[in-house]
């Protein structure tokens, strides 16, 4: 049981992996690793539960501020962004899947205790609740870097650098250096491809440039997407990290 959850969340959790299929794990490089940075691919409400459910590890998510908000926040969120804008379903129809989407949505972020992100100078909220996270456990932080503003896709359209600002400012003030592992969910598969992981301060050392590196990685997630085994098979033979290529 992971202790950052409720006794009742996770007794809900329990019930809920009845009904779900637990997720492969296939690992390029070193397996997971506690106090890491992980970035993954989001493909919906899919990859949160699924991680939430089977990920072994102590990890706070980040995730978007709306979904830590009054449950009317929430119903906005999800009928007028997240099932309309990014989903692509029919407006009249969110609204009624909202109904009953948002309470359940709302107990279930609260659950996770999720950390609100922002598209704004609100960030810095963000960067101290896990900078207080990161200096008082050994909690990960699972994100999602990838620009959904127009959808979730198989191949990522955008990839955001919070996550290199966050690992940055850890290491620079507090001396914490972060692995990061960049993982991509294969929804035919039900399969997490874990990458091989690097650690911030060799990452700043080969870029220090949070865009380049948000870019770098956009493409080397796309990389992973159109994985098949024999290409599994010949990243796991390859110790070269592909920022060192």
């Amino acid at each position: 049981m992971k202790k950052n959850r409720g006794k009742f969340f996770e007794f809900v959790k329990k019930i809920f992996r009845i009904f779900s299929k637990k997720p492969k794990f296939i690992y390029l490089g070193e397996k997971l690793t506690d106090k890491a940075i992980y970035l993954s691919n989001h493909v919906g409400a899919t990859v949160p539960f699924k991680m939430e459910l089977y990920f072994p590890l102590e990890f706070r998510f980040w995730g978007t501020y709306e979904m830590n908000g009054s449950l009317k926040e929430v119903y906005r969120y999800l009928s007028k962004i997240y099932f309309h804008q990014k989903k692509h379903i029919p407006l009249w129809i969110c609204y009624i899947i909202s109904i009953v989407a948002a309470p359940f949505m709302k107990c279930f972020y609260k659950g996770i205790r999720l950390i609100s992100t922002y598209p704004d100078g609100r960030m810095v909220i963000t960067m101290k609740q896990s900078l207080e996270v990161a200096l008082n456990s050994d909690n990960s932080f699972v994100i999602f870097p990838e620009d959904s503003s127009k959808g979730y896709f198989d191949f990522l359209k955008g990839f955001h650098p919070g996550f290199f600002a966050f690992a940055k400012r850890c290491y620079e003030k507090h001396q914490i250096d972060f692995p990061i592992y960049l993982m991509y969910y294969q929804r035919l598969n039900n399969t997490f491809i874990v990458d091989k992981p690097i650690m911030f301060s060799t990452l700043n050392q080969i870029n220090s440039n949070m865009k380049e590196v948000a870019n770098l990685y956009l493409k080397r997630i796309n990389e992973i997407a159109a994985f098949n085994e024999k290409d599994i098979f010949s990243e796991q033979n390859n110790p070269t990290h592909f920022m060192k290529r």
